[in-house]
């Protein structure tokens, strides 16, 4: 499975600008492909599971209504971001992968529009997406999910920057500083930007103890802000996916916490650069079940019992009654 999910970021191959198929593509883009291959010398392949991943959070960011501000960076094969027909188009490749199987998809055997769209996935990164098994987790997400069982994910990534990703404040605050480990909850169609460019505390909706992005050093704290939403159609992660990031926050002085007012388990980070998510705390939604609570059962069985008390108190029910002799 892992093999042929690997193809989807080998853009070195020959043979995927090759095929008559492509030929036109090709044409149309030829630095693309020699800018894919330039970047994957030396760059660590994603895994299955990795690669599943990043289709799920780009598919979130595309389909939701917010999709001009979620969908950042903007898929560039299929068009400017400001042309109408860009979105759409985004929207026609995903909607042919979401009839492609996680452990099957080819990129090799998809639609130009969407080989392209995979290519460009896996070219521009500059970072890597890898899988932490859950028996070799760091110290301190261990104790939150021994803490709280319920908040244990389905799965752990862990992004890995590398040097050309434009981080070197945080990376002198980190050595000045330190850092700590600090959760946050947010729509799943929202994690898609935040991994690719960072938080946004300008963007943020919640200003209840002043402007900044907030966090908490308990993840069930978490629980109350992520919100789930549909991904890609074809993961095996799952197609309804919700999220929470674990990020490396620069212990600064400026940092505010434990203020009065402020809940104690609340960390206000007020600058871009002392934060940066280092984990995706994954969390697959069960599909709601077809049948009926007992709650709903009992409510229309209440509800049936005024039904028939008031017919057979209706003038017709007594009528009824005297006519088969069963009332005087």
């Amino acid at each position: 499975r892992t093999a042929s999910l690997s193809h989807t970021i080998d853009t070195s191959q020959p043979s995927v600008m090759a095929d008559a198929a492509g030929a036109a593509a090709a044409e149309a883009a030829p630095d693309l492909t020699a800018q894919a291959q330039e970047a994957e010398v030396g760059r660590e392949r994603p895994s299955a599971r990795a690669v599943d991943l990043e289709l799920s959070l780009l598919a979130s960011a595309a389909r939701s209504y917010r999709w001009a501000t979620v969908l950042h960076p903007f898929p560039t094969p299929c068009g400017p971001r400001a042309e109408t027909a860009a979105r759409e188009n985004v929207l026609s490749c995903l909607r042919g992968l979401d009839r492609c199987d996680a452990a099957s998809l080819d990129p090799l055997t998809r639609p130009p529009a969407e080989r392209d769209l995979l290519t460009w996935l896996f070219r521009k990164k500059n970072f890597v997406v890898r899988e932490c098994a859950m028996d070799q987790l760091e110290p301190v997400l261990a104790v939150q999910f021994a803490r709280h069982p319920t908040m244990r994910p389905h799965a752990v990534f862990e992004i890995v920057y590398d040097s050309s990703a434009g981080s070197e404040a945080f990376v002198q605050e980190q050595a000045t500083h330190g850092s700590e480990i600090a959760f946050h909850g947010t729509s799943f169609e929202n994690i898609y930007s935040i991994v690719h460019h960072g938080f946004c505390t300008h963007m943020n909706k919640t200003a209840l103890f002043g402007g900044g992005t907030y966090l908490a050093r308990d993840v069930s704290v978490c629980a109350n802000f992520m919100k789930a939403a549909a991904g890609w159609q074809g993961s095996r992660l799952g197609t309804t996916l919700s999220a929470v990031l674990a990020c490396d926050v620069i212990c600064h002085p400026s940092l505010r916490r434990a203020e009065p007012g402020m809940p104690t388990q609340y960390i206000l980070v007020p600058n871009n650069d002392w934060l940066r998510p280092r984990y995706v705390l994954l969390y697959r939604e069960s599909r709601p079940s077809r049948r009926l609570s007992l709650l709903w059962i009992l409510f229309f069985f209440y509800l049936f019992c005024l039904l028939l008390a008031g017919l057979l108190r209706s003038r017709w029910a007594s009528r009824a009654f005297r006519a088969m002799g069963l009332v005087a």
